[in-house]
């Protein structure tokens, strides 16, 4: 097949073909005779780079074992140094709280040294008010005490007739009933 060739520089396409050129004749395989014995070798090496590369890659028993120790140490240290800091935040807490502790006991002692000023103080002007002919001191009269008398123990109501339900208005009826209902039901609780 020929190739068109497109001219850069004028606008028109002008159509060129270029001609194929035979195509050169592909080399011959090259048999290749290996032998058996040199496969076999050729894997042989094969497997002993990879098993190289494998060993090369694995780390000792005793590297492993520095490494967990190491690991262990680390966390040890780590630890160590957690205890630390909270000592530290402790001792920090402790010295906070005795200075607290401090200044609330400084104004307790303030607080009550104000109720003793208070206190000379209340009683100077005590004191003062009082006249030298002291005036006798007035006794609230005792109120004499109350005598309950007992009730009369109350008979059962009879329910009422239909003349006297019928004489009474229908308020007075619903809230007779009311307090009946209320009567009762204190009664049960209190006694049962």
């Amino acid at each position: 097949m020929g190739y068109k060739k497109r001219n850069t520089t004028s606008n028109l396409e002008t159509p060129q073909t270029i001609q194929e050129e035979p195509e050169a004749p592909a080399p011959e395989p090259v048999s290749i005779s290996v032998s058996d014995e040199e496969r076999k070798q050729n894997i042989a090496n094969k497997r002993r780079e990879t098993l190289a590369k494998a060993r090369a890659m694995r780390t000792p028993k005793h590297e492993i074992r520095k490494q967990a120790e190491q690991t262990i140490q680390n966390k040890d240290e780590l630890i160590k140094t957690k205890e630390e800091v909270i000592k530290t935040k402790d001792e920090i807490i402790k010295t906070k709280e005795q200075e607290l502790g401090q200044t609330k006991q400084d104004i307790e002692n303030n607080r009550i040294k104000m109720l003793e000023d208070n206190v000379i103080m209340m009683k100077k002007l005590l004191s003062d008010r009082q006249t030298p002919a002291e005036a006798p001191v007035q006794v609230a009269s005792v109120k004499p005490k109350r005598i309950y008398k007992p009730k009369e123990p109350k008979q059962p109501q009879e329910p009422p007739t239909t003349n006297a339900l019928i004489d009474k208005s229908y308020r007075e009826q619903l809230q007779e009933r009311l307090r009946n209902q209320v009567l009762n039901k204190i009664m049960m609780e209190t006694f049962s």
